[in-house]
């Protein structure tokens, strides 16, 4: 519900507004500018030691002058930005062909070709319809060998038959520097420009040699060398295609082959599933489909492991599962002889508790690991081992503060219970089809059972089902995949999609045994099912999610940011929000999740004087649970749509706060109101704003943003040193409605002609204004 009132009113409005610095378009006005956005970049990785030019495609980039590169090790510039480039007309195709027949020539050391015959415009350069676009291809094209031309030739020859896509239009060349001593791993690379920075694409560094697809290459045949490996390929698909990569194996060799698509790109909106979904096939030297992929498991990215039959030269091909393809089905396939973990067991450990681990997999050095279980860590860490070909994959592992117990078989009904004491973590494993594992425990009447698995959320094939039931067999309660509130899937794994760990809280009807049983749902079963049990009465805990990992402001904005809550082991408390590691002058209004609720929006101010640049911050909750304080920093994360629908918290690496010099500056606004608001539903309050007297002047609509249902703001009145306005409650809105309205104040114009609407502009947030629903209040 938007509601909005005007004060004051001016024909020199937009004159003010320009030499402030203000005029912002508002998405739901007029339509402001998008967001600059990375769609893909290519390749999307590198070896250490190399510099490489990289490739980006996006919308809003023109304006890009710098790149930020997360971790050690790393450097880029940008080269050059390219506008939106749309498909070439037939006279656009003659020049292009001429020009690419140019550089033959001269490859070769032949006679160049004579040019076309273009007709002169009116300003005496050749005429408009056969003037080339800016784009890459042409700034690269007089460097470029034969083999390189005929890569290009055959990607814009296939770009120029595809439908344009606005969100990958404008493209990016930088070059990027990694050093020798670079970590291995995942980065993330964002773009700045003057209106601030970009939300994070995933880049990885590996310390393997680096291959790039040379187009055509849709057959084996080819006069290009097999590679050698261990080596990485990297590629785009497009539509229809099909990449072939040739490379040597011997006999004998056990060859893992590990492809990324879905984890460089998580979520795509406008494409179902959601991913590119990448299918891996392996060919023997007689051209016989030896292996294949198109997942792991429940993970899209395939992984496979293969013999070699005999010495020769194998093929990969690498396709979309149903022959898609666009810029941003972008890959990267991982081959060679290094180690692949399958699955550990146990899941984790306690905290400051010597752990080791039983590893399975492929090519493993070792059958045991150690695991990190020291104090003050997070509670999901990860793990890998070291092969003679290079790292394997990451598994994670979970380390809590309850102790552990091991489950032993038999235990497959109420007659053979394991029984455990509680609070717990028991370490078990689904370990054939059919196997069913149950437990006992000694539970009170009326205490609160709040019990849960953690398999899948630690990479386990377990497809948990969880019951819990008293003496006599009642099934108490029961619990198969557990969603997650807040209208997004999985928000405590924002790159799991195939949730399926369960979680149920039980009040016990009276004093006995229960019982508490672990399957899988489809009866599937093997040493890899494998999961955490944990049984507790309320143990109060949460984690946080704040979003966007970027806050592009101005210096002296109030900005919203958005504060996700998950919540376990049965606590709903309050949760006070607190920057950690701040300059002066950043601070945080309605800084606070109230009692029960899964989040909030509050606003992040910038300080006016002396801000500009870029800051890491931290932000952290804490609690109290009885005589327990309960801390945590939040996760950084970004709200990204998959496949049209589906809404997912998408993790990042750092939380960012970009006052940018495009962004102006923004007036000082200070709320002169005792806060939190309360208010009696049915009834209204006032709320002072100290302002500048030029900003009410100017036309002020103070506008509610994402506000409840039933609040509503009435018109703005002018007050001593600012201005006013009513906060209403409908009689509808619920007792105890305790909250943070975002308000935004926006400027309108005349308007236009012919009765066209008038331009809408937003000036500034308030900050956070904290209201409490209170029925003692007096109407």
């Amino acid at each position: 519900m938007r509601t909005r009132a005007i004060i004051g009113e001016t024909n020199t409005w937009r004159r003010v507004l320009a030499v402030a610095g203000l005029a912002v378009s508002l998405a739901h006005g007029q339509g402001g500018r998008p967001e600059p956005k990375i769609g893909y970049l290519y390749p999307a990785g590198a070896c250490r030691g190399t510099t490489i030019e990289v490739l980006a495609g996006g919308q809003a980039l023109k304006d890009v002058k710098q790149v930020r590169v997360s971790g050690q090790g790393v450097t880029a510039r940008v080269i050059r930005t390219y506008r939106g480039v749309r498909n070439l007309n037939g006279e656009q195709r003659q020049m292009l062909q001429w020009r690419i027949a140019c550089r033959r020539a001269e490859i070769h050391g032949r006679k160049a070709p004579p040019a076309p015959e273009i007709p002169e415009g009116p300003d005496g350069k050749p005429a408009k319809q056969f003037q080339l676009p800016e784009m890459p291809f042409l700034d690269m094209l007089d460097h470029l060998d034969a083999e390189g031309i005929e890569h290009w030739t055959t990607v814009m020859q296939r770009k120029d038959r595809m439908q344009q896509n606005n969100q990958l239009g404008e493209l990016v060349r930088i070059e990027l520097h990694v050093a020798e001593d670079a970590p291995q791993g995942m980065r993330e690379i964002r773009f700045g420009g003057p209106q601030g920075l970009t939300s994070p694409m995933r880049f990885e560094i590996s310390g393997l040699p680096e291959h790039r697809e040379v187009e055509p290459n849709e057959a084996p045949e080819s006069d290009r060398a097999a590679a050698t490996i261990p080596c990485v390929f990297n590629g785009q698909i497009q539509a229809g295609d099909v990449d072939i990569f040739r490379f040597r194996a011997r006999r004998d060799d056990r060859v893992v082959v590990r492809g990324e698509a879905r984890s460089l790109i998580p979520y795509l909106a406008d494409a179902v599933p959601g991913w590119f979904q990448m299918v891996v096939t392996i060919r023997d030297p007689e051209g016989n489909e030896i292996a294949y992929g198109d997942d792991y498991r429940f993970d899209p990215d395939p992984a496979l492991c293969f013999r070699a039959p005999e010495d020769g030269e194998y093929t990969l091909e690498v396709r979309d599962s149903i022959y898609r393809g666009r810029e941003d089905f972008v890959y990267r396939v991982h081959i060679g002889g290094f180690p692949f973990i399958t699955s550990i067991f146990p899941l984790g450990g306690s905290e400051g508790e010597t752990t080791s681990a039983e590893v399975r997999g492929w090519n493993l050095p070792t059958d045991k690991i150690r695991l990190d279980t020291r104090g003050g860590g997070p509670p999901v860490r990860y793990r890998r081992v070291y092969g003679k070909d290079g790292p394997s994959n990451r598994i994670p592992y979970a380390v809590d503060n309850l102790k552990r117990t091991m489950e032993t078989e038999p235990n497959e009904d109420s007659d053979h219970a394991h029984a455990v004491g509680f609070p717990r973590i028991v370490e078990g494993r689904i370990e054939k089809p059919g196997d069913v594992d149950v437990f006992r425990i000694e539970g009170k009447r009326g205490m609160d059972l709040v019990v849960e698995v953690l398999a899948r959320r630690l990479r386990s094939p377990l497809d948990a089902v969880l019951h819990v039931a008293d003496e006599r067999g009642r099934v108490l309660a029961w619990n198969d995949d557990l969603m997650e509130k807040d209208g997004h899937l999985h928000l405590g794994d924002g790159l799991l999609t195939h949730h399926a760990d369960p979680r149920v809280r039980v009040k016990l009807p009276a004093d006995g045994p229960y019982f508490i049983r672990v399957a899988d749902t489809q009866s599937h079963g093997s040493p890899a099912h494998a999961y955490r049990l944990r049984i507790s009465g309320i143990q109060p805990d949460f984690e946080l999610r704040v979003t966007p990992s970027v806050v592009n402001a101005a210096a002296g904005a109030h900005v919203p940011v958005r504060v996700h809550a998950l919540r376990g082991g049965g606590f709903d408390g309050e949760i006070r929000l607190s920057l950690a590691n701040a300059p002066p002058g950043f601070n945080l209004s309605g800084a606070r999740i109230a009692a029960g609720s899964n989040g909030t929006r509050m606003t992040i101010t910038i300080p006016v004087q002396n801000t500009k640049g870029t800051f890491p911050l931290l932000l952290t909750g804490i609690a109290r649970s009885g005589d327990q304080t309960i801390e945590r920093t939040a996760q950084p994360a970004d709200d990204t749509m998959q496949a049209f629908l589906w809404r997912h918290l998408q993790p990042a690496e750092e939380w960012l706060v970009c006052v940018a010099p495009g962004q102006g500056k923004r007036p000082a606004l200070d709320l002169a109101t005792k806060l939190p608001l309360r208010i009696n539903a049915g009834a209204s309050a006032e709320v002072r704003v100290r302002a500048q007297k030029w900003i009410v002047d100017r036309g002020i609509e103070p506008e509610l943003n994402e506000a409840p249902e039933g609040i509503s703001v009435s018109s703005a009145r002018r007050v001593p040193d600012g201005f006013a306005f009513d906060v209403k409650a409908d009689a509808s809105v619920p007792t105890g409605l305790d909250t943070n309205l975002i308000i935004d104040l926006i400027v309108s114009g005349k308007p236009g002609k012919s009765g066209k609407r008038a331009q809408r502009s937003l000036i500034s947030h308030l900050p956070a204004l904290p209201i409490v629903i209170d029925a003692s209040i007096a109407p």
